[in-house]
């Protein structure tokens, strides 16, 4: 059901130009498929999801995958995540004929048990960490820092996470 239903978004085919196939050991859109799975039905770590694959379930087009080759995998997916993400709202946009005239955007915010905020470093309008030198940085931030908690835990650094839907509360961004 999850392979259908990431064909039906046509994720792979957005996704193999981006990460390519040629003269790998695996079909690195096929590993991605199994981590997304393994997150779906047996979340765990990469280490345990190479596992999972080999021993415990049958995957279409990925016989067997090695650690190595999900720590890769994962390592591509992060260049090619801006032109992956437009791809796949591309995709479903048409096929589900959304209209994005007007979004919706909520907030949330969670807490970390730590007593310190991370450290500040050069971000660009997306919030991406970029050098400081980058005609792109705009402003200093950590990622979990001290603020207005909803949990009343001001005391404790937290990190603010957003997403946008349509009308119909489909999500569009995260």
């Amino acid at each position: 059901m999850l392979d259908g239903l990431w064909r039906r978004l046509r994720v792979d085919t957005v996704l193999r130009p981006l990460v390519g196939s040629s003269r790998r050991e695996v079909d690195v859109e096929r590993v991605l498929f199994a981590l997304v799975a393994n997150r779906a039905l047996a979340p765990s770590s990469k280490l345990a999801a190479a596992d999972w694959v080999c021993q415990d379930v049958h995957l279409p087009g990925l016989p067997h995958v090695t650690d190595d080759a999900c720590y890769r995998a994962m390592d591509q997916l992060i260049e090619v995540e801006p032109a992956l993400t437009r791809g796949v709202y591309d995709q479903i946009a048409d096929l589900l004929n959304l209209e994005v005239d007007l979004l919706f955007f909520d907030t949330t915010s969670t807490y970390f048990e730590l007593d310190e905020a991370d450290e500040p470093l050069w971000r660009d309008q997306q919030g991406r960490v970029v050098a400081e030198d980058d005609p792109a940085a705009v402003k200093q931030a950590g990622f979990r820092t001290h603020g207005k908690s909803k949990d009343s835990r001001d005391d404790l650094p937290q990190v603010v996470a957003g997403m946008a839907v349509t009308r119909t509360g489909i999500p569009v961004r995260v």
